[in-house]
């Protein structure tokens, strides 16, 4: 007696065994790489049972399957140098992790899939820079980047331990319910099989209304949140910035934006002014071998040697300089005046102002031949542009003292704060009311105290969790503030932030290009400028740059004020610090104590070597630790 088989489980049998073979073949195009005959003919089989598969496994039936196809198919048209073929299946994989990281319901679940996949990425980046559509790679960098805080709050890291608002809360459920509608979110993990009892007809079901009723009614919801908070809307649904966003973010012809970002293979430079894109390519300055190279010669040696370190610093930037060849595309930029820096990876770690370049024959820094600004990424830069409307285009709110506030708490071997903070108080006036000092400076103080400010000088100790960036801390007299806390507020008022502390914004990014600083969360809760630390910042050099920018700003630019305080510091001799030994002194005997002398002396020590010294902060240690990160004046 002949048995009818069943349509849809034979599609899905068929569609099993299509898949398999696609792995089969691709194993063998692995294997016999070296064999040039066999090589493509397994990747030509390779491809066409993969994309035989994807006649079952579609996007709407089975998105955890369909990724996993597209991802092997734009693999194996980037080994066939397809460019269009690895293109459309990466950018339909790129499409499915976005979907589906909504129901990885932990951070580790998500890293798993996202450490399986982030490559995808730099993959299509290099496929668009092959054919040269440098727009289109362009969009895809900072797609990668724009992601990460939406991921955080998809997995509710960042309100892990807040009261979610009520609309958050509904934007949940509603995407709770969507999950649950459209697919079993347990076959994350679980290869389907041919003996799988998975119904394409199940999957695809009446479901489909109420999936579509539900949508339509979370963006509602979504709309209203972005028309009170958009940078909230933005970390629960990514607006990614399109080219002509991306361009508009180069706000005259004296700017250009340089964008770093590496592949496993090569790290990209784009160049964007308002004319013009152009991409310099770093050849086999990859992931492994570039950025390996910073992690053990920059973060883990500062980790484990700070003094070798800071011996080493200056032929490593020469050296980072070098592999990065800045040499090429500076020389393009002879009309620009100022350049915004979004650094990859652990390029995030390096003081660009000190980089050595060389320009019509002759070697100099970075910062001597532009004002720079950091960025984590164009989406950042773009809320702080926005966030600047024309009513409040007083070109310097930093003149109006009412609006100044200081925190101050005592830093352990950091004996200048209070030379740093009175000096600021008495050059813009600032009274007592406006400076939370030592047992004032409390949790709940300082929230109160910073959203009644337009400009915030912050000095006190942080403490940065490698580990876990979101539990960071800026350390308060009663506790602490953790970095997740700051993501959850809005000061809408805040226009300049300028942390003076030390490594705000050291970070070990592992496998996405992680944005996770103090600098980043006050941007997101509403400031247009940070200013905050890389490394361990010297007590003296760290003052006199806080004072000296200062005095700068009252005349100049956010990024101008910046640069001059740079070179102010960098260029400052030791007779003219001599003129200040006198009143330092007096800050240093006012923290003198019986447990605490010894160290008292050697500043004092430290203090008079330093006078001594022709140019005693010339070295980058010294001046560079500290970036601008943000707009440069209120217009723009």
């Amino acid at each position: 007696m002949l048995q009818v088989i069943n349509p849809e489980k034979f599609a899905l049998w068929w569609g099993v065994i299509q898949k398999n073979l696609g792995d089969a073949y691709s194993y063998k195009v692995r294997e016999n790489i070296e064999n040039i005959t066999d090589f493509y003919q397994n990747l030509e089989l390779a491809i066409t049972a993969y994309q035989q598969a994807l006649n079952i496994f579609t996007i709407e039936n089975f998105p955890i399957e369909c990724l996993q196809i597209n991802r092997k198919l734009g693999d194996l048209g980037f080994q066939k140098e397809n460019w269009q073929l690895a293109i459309e299946s990466y950018q339909v994989a790129i499409k499915l992790l976005e979907i589906t990281q909504s129901l990885a319901n932990t951070e580790i679940s998500y890293q798993e899939m996202l450490a399986e996949s982030i490559y995808m990425y730099g993959n299509i980046v290099e496929c668009y820079v092959k054919i040269e559509e440098y727009e289109q790679a362009l969009e895809y960098v900072e797609a990668s980047r724009s992601r990460r805080l939406v991921e955080l709050m998809m997995i509710n890291d960042i309100y892990k331990n807040e009261e979610k608002p009520a609309e958050v809360e509904e934007y949940y459920d509603l995407q709770q319910q969507i999950n649950q509608l459209s697919f079993d979110t347990a076959r994350i993990n679980k290869p389907i099989t041919v003996g799988s009892q998975f119904s394409i007809k199940e999957i695809k079901s009446e479901n489909q209304e109420k999936i579509f009723f539900l949508k339509e009614k979370q963006q509602k919801i979504w709309q209203k949140i972005w028309n009170s908070d958009r940078v909230l809307a933005e970390q629960l649904q990514v607006t990614y910035l399109g080219f002509s966003d991306i361009q508009q973010l180069v706000k005259d012809g004296q700017t250009a934006i340089i964008d770093f970002y590496s592949t496993r293979n090569n790290t990209y430079i784009f160049l964007l002014t308002q004319q013009q894109l152009t991409v310099h390519i770093c050849q086999g300055e990859g992931v492994d071998k570039l950025q390996t190279w910073i992690h053990d010669n920059w973060l883990k040696l500062h980790a484990e040697n700070s003094s070798e370190w800071q011996n080493k610093m200056e032929d490593f930037l020469s050296e980072l300089s070098e592999k990065l060849e800045l040499n090429q595309p500076i020389e393009q930029l002879n009309e620009i005046k100022e350049l915004i820096i979004i650094p990859h990876l652990y390029l995030h770690q390096i003081p660009y102002a000190a980089l050595p370049v060389t320009r019509e024959k002759e070697t100099k820094y970075l910062c001597d031949y532009f004002r720079l600004r950091i960025l984590p990424s164009c989406q950042i830069l773009n809320y702080c542009s926005e966030l600047c409307p024309v009513k409040h285009a007083s070109r310097s709110p930093i003149n109006n003292p009412r609006k100044i506030g200081i925190v101050e708490t005592p830093i352990t071997n950091k004996f200048y704060t209070r030379y740093e903070c009175e000096t600021i108080a008495n050059m813009y006036l600032i009274s007592p009311q406006k400076r939370l000092q030592y047992s004032q400076a409390k949790i709940n103080n300082y929230h109160n105290f910073i959203q009644q400010l337009q400009v915030l000088h912050s000095s006190h100790t942080s403490q940065v969790n490698i580990v876990n960036p979101l539990a960071s801390k800026l350390k308060l007299f009663d506790g602490d503030i953790v970095l997740s806390k700051v993501f959850t507020w809005r000061l809408p008022e805040l226009f300049d932030v300028f942390l003076s502390s030390c490594e705000i914004n050291l970070n070990q990014t592992k496998i996405s290009d992680d944005i996770l600083t103090f600098a980043t969360a006050f941007i997101s809760a509403g400031a247009r400028h940070v200013i905050s630390s890389l490394w361990l910042v010297e007590d003296l050099a760290t003052a006199l740059f806080c004072i000296f920018y200062y005095q700068h700003r009252q005349k100049y630019s956010r990024s101008e004020a910046f640069k001059k305080a740079q070179n102010q510091l960098r260029y400052l001799t030791g007779t003219q610090l001599s003129n200040y030994r006198k009143q330092l002194e007096g800050y240093l005997e006012q923290y003198m104590k019986h447990e605490n002398s010894e160290k008292i002396q050697q500043k004092k020590e430290l203090l008079s070597w330093f006078c001594q010294q022709s140019l005693p902060f010339t070295h980058p240690y010294y001046w560079a630790g500290f970036i601008s990160q943000g707009i440069s004046t209120i217009n723009n």
